[in-house]
């Protein structure tokens, strides 16, 4: 009776899981990113298999009433080659409607998702948080998204707890375009952190695109709170897109604290499907008083 009854049960969840799922409005996602590459790093070569932020996760959202509608997102980052596999991205619980948006939980700051898509090669060995500062996924936060203004403005602010860091930072970023240039050809930002990681930075963001070229700009001027320590950076980025093929390069320079003095990467990346696509690049590092690095990769994506 008992085992007749486990096996009614399991029916009866399998058979109404599809409708709550639709319901629910929920979504099961993932990225596996992957390369093969040679790399020369600290004075040491080797040849790996590495992980670019791939990821699992699963969003959802319903309607409370007319107007209010919650959402969610738990998200976690695998790490494919590690003995450890799995780390915390964004995951956090929020409230949407014609006011605008809010979330609490853990989530990027206003002035890290204020960057677009001007950095070409993000997530990669040539990600533009190698040379500067800002990219922080906050653990503790609140945030509150105004809604799309005329179609094109957009701001946010981000608020930190004290996370054991002694510090309450908050983070703001004020937006115009379109990052994808789509609905405009152009994209703008400024956005500006307050003690968050212990840094103060202000960071201006420019991109557009013309004739399918892309162009991307950014300006990142930082100080380390606890130290006094400061220094600046730029990224300047381009791309061309021939059919199903994206040719990319880019070049970030610095002398921001704790950062690598110089990236400069090249590389393709070409679509097989929606789904999957294939990359190649080469980036070299560069530092000051250390051995400069250098990767060469051929890779594959796949999201799901």
């Amino acid at each position: 009776m008992s085992i007749k009854r486990t096996v009614l049960a399991a029916a009866v969840a399998a058979a109404t899981l599809p409708a709550a799922v639709s319901a629910n409005d929920v979504d099961v996602y993932g990225r596996l990113n992957l390369t093969l590459q040679a790399t020369d790093v600290a004075g040491e070569s080797e040849t790996k298999v590495a992980s670019h932020s791939s990821r699992f996760g699963v969003k959802g959202s319903h309607e409370i009433s007319a107007g209010l509608e919650a959402f969610y997102q738990a998200e976690w980052g695998l790490s494919v080659t590690g003995s450890d596999p799995f780390s915390n991205r964004n995951q956090f619980i929020g409230l949407r409607g014609d006011f605008g948006s809010t979330t609490i939980g853990r989530r990027d700051t206003a002035l890290k998702l204020s960057q677009g898509k001007v950095d070409q090669f993000n997530d990669f060995d040539g990600d533009l948080g190698k040379v500067m500062g800002g990219e922080v996924r906050a653990s503790q936060q609140v945030s509150y998204a105004t809604p799309t203004i005329a179609g094109m403005f957009k701001g946010e602010v981000t608020y930190l707890t004290e996370n054991g860091n002694g510090e309450n930072g908050f983070s703001v970023a004020a937006m115009a375009g379109d990052a994808n240039y789509k609905a405009q050809p152009f994209y703008a930002a400024i956005g500006y952190d307050s003690e968050v990681s212990d840094r103060d930075i202000l960071r201006v963001t420019a991109g557009g695109k013309l004739a399918g070229v892309e162009l991307g700009f950014m300006f990142s001027d930082e100080e380390v709170v606890s130290s006094g320590a400061s220094g600046d950076a730029i990224l300047v980025s381009a791309a061309y897109g021939l059919g199903n093929t994206k040719l990319k390069a880019q070049f970030v320079d610095g002398d921001v604290p704790g950062k690598a003095n110089t990236s400069y990467s090249v590389g393709a990346e070409h679509k097989l499907s929606s789904a999957m696509r294939l990359n190649a690049y080469y980036t070299g590092l560069e530092f000051d008083g250390a051995d400069d690095d250098s990767y060469f990769a051929v890779g594959v994506r796949y999201d799901f």
